[in-house]
């Protein structure tokens, strides 16, 4: 196999398990409501009030 093919397949599997990884820590992630309570908070500080 040439050099390059074998650069080639490995910085293809890299991509592909930083896409995977990064589309599983997306879509379950603690923080996945995170903007929500920036939001609240925001909210809060404006108007003193929890609604």
């Amino acid at each position: 196999m040439p050099r390059w093919a074998g650069v080639t397949f490995l910085l293809a599997l890299v991509g592909l398990a930083i896409l995977r990884s990064h589309l599983g820590t997306r879509l379950d992630s603690f923080t996945i409501d995170e903007p929500y309570h920036l939001v609240a908070g925001t909210s809060y500080v404006r108007t003193g009030d929890f609604r």
